[in-house]
């Protein structure tokens, strides 16, 4: 079919939703074959039109797009603009349109040129990305698939599909040309020679200086300078390898290029790139199992023949040419070889080359880097490289000097003997190398923190597409935490620490001219010099900078950390400049350390002594929810929950077995909130599900006010009909306690952006302010200090603060006694009992036995369960006659629920045999039982089992 041109849609045009080339869509291949010649015969840049289509060039391809539809545009548009009649057959309309010409466009490339290959974009590496720069382009616009037809020089790739659903999306065609080399090899085929320029990369020094301190260290702890021989470039070798196999071999040719050979054994490429690269170009993969080590090696090799082969072929040359040392004898050659098809390839990690002008890295080096997150030391930079001729450093004879008096001469006579002369040192920060970004000036790289922190409240680094460089600052992608995400901006050397604090404190004075004065945060808090335990402090003491200045931006706080590391840190002990940007809540802890089972019995003693002075307030009850299970069974315990008040406001409470819970606070006043149950749904975001269902379309058991209204979708909050109406939300994961999303929320500024556009105010002033009752919460909780004692209950200010009335301290006695003791309540009372005093216990192995003669079948069982969560070694001593199985066994109401409990304690090593003391044999008691009418069949084969299992291990 034929259709009629329609010019492409711009703001002067007549709004139609559609775009075709101004062609008959039979005349493609024709179109496309001149379009070829054109490629073959003009060096087009940037964009420029071909017959009446754009094209727009982009690393050496040609990209046109064919035909468009816009199914928004079509919605948008007065059905009076229609211009023609259209289809009524397929998606109809204007879809169809562009359906039935992308069609026909297609169906004559066939017809012209035959059947094409097909390509699917490929990720590869441990990073997962493009393979090559089609794979790019083709994710890049999100085509599935292209059609590539061979032309000789190159290939036209055709990518023909919709955005969505068929018909109500986005159908695009686009033709690219595509040069051969960049559709057969990798990324590293699109890369120029001025994209494998480094000016950083040997931290300034002048290549005399590097032939200098080559020759030093090969005199010193190698073979010495050798002459190449047998190549087409007059060149000398030095070498030096460490006895950890680390390798550098140096060729200097006499016009002033070299060539540089590393082999590290232990860094990631080594150690890494070949495995992947296997996994990534093995098919269905799913039961091949681990490389054999051939297999490896071979994949090594490979990867350095490309790494190889962008390094020029008159020096490559020199890799495998002879030697002869200065005495006239055959030289060494310390790198090992493989044969690869028919070429030996060297057993190295990296290699880079001087020109005469610059430095170079090889075009597949980055490739390999990129496709597997590897930077440069990863491929034994720093170990064969930076670190023994301490690039960036002064190189003298005093390095090397001891107490030998002689050696220092015999040093001090060899560094003078040196033929290339010591060069003037690199200035400025020029020694730091790469160590620093060198791609952003300190105001790209705000604007980076600025951007990623706006972004932040929407996205995350790990939500973010592959392509998407919204969360890197300075070219380092920032590691993913929940609350805090993080990069190292640069990692010096400690004869570069001087240089790398200047840069780092030029850096933090530009960002306070800024952004304002900063505070000075640290790992402890200043005032106890207790340990802060948030995610912020978390993430410093892991670099193991524990102070750094602190700022606001766009709602996050942010802080750069620059210094050496601690020795308690997994870092290295190298100076490192990093910045951390961090949620609100995830600054300070709201709880001030004070340890959690401490905060639920100090909320349930409020509880108690708010209902001794106030009968008429709602008591505390337990409810059952959607939690996690205790280890080794089915059994979720019930939650327990409560309320009391603190001077304007109410406080509702939940505690969970898992040490988790909720804080909920809305005004005495509740008159003064007007919620819905949509804003209760904002403001609820975040909380898990598990935690959710603990309010969510609950009886409130008066606990707190409710907002009703109708379910609006799928999950807990979209389809719940009543949550509590409340205007603080305080939740604990299993580490720290949290704000809700929609609290975070009010720290997200209304406007954001980078420069004068972005926001400082203090994300603490947000959620610490009196309107959220945070620090009344706290106050009440005693959060920070010890336990208050019935003098401290009883005191009038507390007690006008947080109880309905005055109270002598012999009534505040009262409520804490009706919490009972640890021992008591495992014996008797349920494990809501045990846990409101379990802040007190001596130790979880105590307790056991008293849980075992729990004479409650369901308390026993959740509260043996519970304290047995965890491995307990001294499950296996025996703390009377009876052994811990003897104990349960014994137990009046014991029962075929019992088993569960009994298997747990066997799986933590408790013994299934008499004892050493008493000499009671469970089977025994079991039959004993049996005969008292018991049904033990269970306990018998969990028992019987184990005693199987003991009798072989024995």
């Amino acid at each position: 079919m034929t259709t009629e041109p329609i010019e492409p849609i711009d703001e002067d045009d007549d709004g139609l939703p559609i775009y075709l080339a101004p062609l008959d869509p039979g005349d493609v291949p024709a179109f496309c074959e001149r379009l070829i010649t054109h490629f073959d015969t003009v060096d087009e840049e940037g964009e420029f039109t071909f017959e009446g289509v754009d094209v727009d060039v982009a690393h050496g391809i040609w990209l046109l797009g064919l035909a468009a539809y816009d199914h928004e545009e079509n919605l948008a548009m007065d059905p009076a603009d229609v211009d023609r009649e259209l289809p009524t057959h397929g998606v109809g309309g204007y879809a169809q349109v562009v359906t039935d010409w992308t069609r026909a466009a297609r169906a004559s490339l066939h017809a012209a040129w035959g059947e094409p290959q097909t390509r699917q974009p490929r990720l590869v590496g441990d990073e997962q990305e493009p393979e090559g720069i089609l794979d790019y382009l083709m994710l890049s616009v999100g085509i599935a698939e292209a059609e590539l037809w061979d032309r000789g020089t190159g290939f036209l790739a055709l990518l023909t599909d919709w955005t969505g659903e068929v018909g109500t999306s986005e159908l695009r065609q686009i033709a690219m040309i595509v040069p051969r080399e960049l559709v057969l090899g990798g990324m590293a085929a699109a890369m120029s020679q001025a994209d494998m320029a480094d000016a950083h990369l040997m931290s300034g020094e002048n290549i005399v200086e590097l032939h200098r301190r080559a020759w030093l260290m090969s005199r010193l702890f190698g073979a010495g300078e050798e002459r190449v021989r047998d190549a087409a470039l007059d060149a000398t070798r030095l070498s030096l390898q460490s006895r950890s196999g680390v390798t550098t071999v140096w060729n200097f040719t006499d016009d002033g290029r070299a060539l540089v050979l590393l082999y590290d054994p232990e860094c990631a490429f080594v150690t890494d790139a070949p495995a992947q690269f296997i996994a990534d170009h093995t098919v269905n993969d799913t039961e091949s199992g681990e490389p054999s080590e051939g297999d490896v090696a071979e994949a090594h090799a490979i990867l350095v023949a490309r790494i190889l082969a962008t390094v020029p072929e008159e020096l490559r040359a020199l890799i495998t040419a002879p030697t002869v040392t200065a005495k006239g004898e055959v030289g060494t050659q310390p790198l090992e070889f493989v044969i690869l098809g028919d070429q030996p390839v060297p057993l190295i990690s990296a290699a880079v080359w001087y020109d005469g002008e610059h430095w170079n890295v090889p075009a597949s080096l980055f490739e390999i880097g990129g496709q597997n997150g590897l930077a440069f030391d990863d491929f034994g930079l720093a170990d064969a490289l930076r670190r023994p001729y301490r690039l960036g450093g002064e190189f003298t004879a005093n390095l090397f000097a001891g107490d030998d008096a002689e050696q220092n001469a015999h040093l001090e006579e060899l560094f003078a003997m040196c033929p290339y002369p010591q060069q003037p040192r690199p200035e400025g920060d020029a020694v730091l190398g790469n160590a620093i970004p060198r791609g952003s000036s300190f105001a790209e790289l705000a604007e980076q923190i600025e951007r990623a922190s706006a972004a932040w409240w929407e996205s995350s680094p790990s939500t973010a597409a592959w392509n998407d460089h919204t969360f890197s600052i300075g070219g380092r992608e920032l590691r993913h935490d929940e609350r805090a995400i993080s990069t190292v901006l640069g990692l010096a050397n400690s004869w570069t620490v001087d240089a790398f604090a200047t840069w780092t404190n030029s850096f933090i004075d530009f960002l306070t001219e800024r952004w304002g004065t900063a505070v000075n945060f640290t790992v402890a808090d200043q005032n106890t010099d207790e340990v802060r335990r948030t995610p912020l402090s978390r993430t410093m003491r892991s670099l193991g900078i524990h102070q750094g200045p602190l700022w606001w931006v766009n709602g996050h706080a942010v802080i750069v950390l620059g210094g050496i590391p601690d020795a308690d840190s997994a870092m290295d002990p190298d100076p490192l400049a990093a910045v951390v940007i961090a949620r609100a809540d995830a600054v300070l802890d709201m709880m001030r350390g004070t340890r959690w089972w401490s905060l639920r019995k100090r909320a349930r003693t409020l509880s108690e002594l708010s209902r001794l002075t106030d009968s008429t307030l709602a008591p505390a009850s337990t409810l059952s929810w959607a939690g996690p299970a205790l280890p080794g069974s089915d059994v979720v315990p019930h939650a327990v929950r409560g309320a009391f008040r603190t001077n304007d406001r109410s406080w509702f409470y939940a505690f969970t077995h898992d040490a988790r819970g909720l804080f909920l606070s809305y005004p005495l006043d509740a008159a003064s909130l007007s919620p819905t149950i949509e804003t209760q749904r904002d403001l609820f975001a975040g909380v898990p599900d598990d935690l959710l269902s603990l309010i969510v379309d609950r009886d409130s058991g008066g606990l707190y006010p409710l907002v009703s209204g109708v379910p609006v979708g799928d999950g807990v909050l979209r389809s719940a009909v009543s949550l509590p109406a409340v205007d603080t939300v305080v939740w604990r994961d299993d580490v720290d306690w949290r704000l809700s999303e929609g609290m975070l929320r009010r720290a997200q500024p209304a406007q954001m952006g980078s420069g004068a556009e972005a926001s400082h105010d203090s994300g603490f002033e947000t959620y610490l302010s009196p309107a959220t009752g945070i620090p009344q919460l706290q106050w009440a909780l005693g959060v920070g200090y010890d336990d208050r004692d019935p003098e401290g209950y009883a005191d009038a200010r507390f007690a006008s603060f947080a109880l309905p009335r005055p109270i002598e301290p012999a009534t505040a006695q009262l409520a804490m006694d009706a919490l009972g003791t640890c021992h008591l309540n495992a014996l008797t009372g349920t494990l809501n009992h045990l846990l409101d005093v379990i802040a007190d216990t001596p130790g979880d192995r105590h307790l056991v036995e008293a849980a075992l003669s729990n004479p409650d079948p369901t308390n026993r069982r959740e509260i043996a369960l519970w304290l047995m969560r965890d491995p307990m070694p001294s499950i296996t001593h025996q703390l009377s006659f009876l052994t811990p199985v003897n104990v349960l066994l014994e137990n009046p109401t014991l029962g075929a629920s019992d088993a569960v409990v009994l298997a747990r304690m066997l799986d933590l090593g408790a013994s299934p045999f008499p004892g050493l003391v008493g000499n009671v044999d469970p089977f025994a008691q079991l039959d004993r039982r049996a005969a008292g009418g018991t049904d033990v069949a269970k306990l018998r084969a969990v028992l019987l089992e184990a005693r199987e299992i003991g009798t072989t291990s024995r």
